[in-house]
């Protein structure tokens, strides 16, 4: 499912929890695209028992996930739970706090938003690839179906003269 700014802002008037663990995250480092959630339920809601909070937070992932902003692993394995972020939960966070934010392909750690218009197929006999640069940086190059090493070499020489740092 692509990313579904708009559904997210619907489900998240109803439920709180969602809001939460934004601000929560916000808060907090988020580290590549990943969040482990037994840390956060410690720090999660109302003072309820540490099993209401995980159970509470992993119910805010379902959520999350059924908006397509990523995907809720090991649910059921409280030290194993983590939730794969299909968009930046801070992008989330601003979007939640604003109509005006509209999800872009760039904020996408994969996939693209359910609003954003599908890319154009390439110019015959070139190819599209996809490389993860950063974490958060998936870089997307269009060459040729027939790229020769040469080629391939000088497009190297030239990442390398463009690099601002070793």
């Amino acid at each position: 499912m692509n990313p579904d700014l708009d559904r997210l802002r619907a489900v998240a008037r109803k439920e709180p929890a969602i809001g939460a663990l934004l601000d929560l995250l916000r808060r907090g480092r988020v580290r590549g695209n990943h969040t482990v959630l037994r840390p956060l339920a410690a720090r999660f809601g109302e003072d309820t028992g540490d099993n209401t909070r995980f159970e509470t937070l992993v119910t805010a992932c379902r959520l999350l996930e059924n908006c397509g902003m990523g995907q809720l692993l090991q649910p059921t394995r409280a030290h194993r739970a983590r939730f794969v972020w299909a968009v930046h939960p801070h992008v989330l966070r601003d979007g939640l706090a604003s109509d005006a934010i509209v999800l872009q392909p760039h904020h996408c750690l994969h996939g693209t938003p359910a609003n954003a218009a599908a890319p154009a197929p390439p110019r015959e006999g070139w190819q599209r690839h996809s490389f993860p640069l950063r974490p958060d940086a998936p870089v997307t190059l269009e060459l040729p179906a027939d790229l020769s090493e040469h080629e391939a070499k000088r497009l190297g020489h030239f990442l390398l003269a463009i690099a601002t740092s070793k």
